[in-house]
Order: C-alpha cells, then sequence, then structure tokens
C-alpha cells in the first residue's frame, strides 16, 4: 500500500505546488510589466525571487 501510495501523493504534490509557483509567477510578472512598462530590469526581478524560494 505505501509503496503505491507516496509515487501517487508525491505527484499530486508536485503538481499543486507547480500550479501555485506557476501562478504566483505569471502575476508577480504581470504586476511588475504593468507597473514599469519601460523598465526591463524590474522583469527579472520575478524570476530572481522565484529562483530563491
Amino acid at each position: 500500500m505505501k509503496a503505491s501510495f507516496n509515487p501517487l501523493l508525491t505527484a499530486v504534490v508536485a503538481a499543486a505546488v507547480g500550479a501555485v509557483l506557476g501562478i504566483l509567477a505569471v502575476s508577480i510578472g504581470t504586476s511588475t510589466i504593468s507597473n514599469s512598462n519601460n523598465k526591463p530590469a524590474s522583469v527579472e526581478q520575478p524570476i530572481i525571487v522565484y529562483g530563491e524560494r
């Protein structure tokens, strides 16, 4: 039971975490781009924060 349950649990958790992080990254990216359209340096900030997490 445990041998077949752990991979399923890991896959579900990984999918959920990936979806949440993806939504957060997109929302942070769109908010920074909308706040400053002419500053490409601000677009790199969400990538750095996402890498540190």
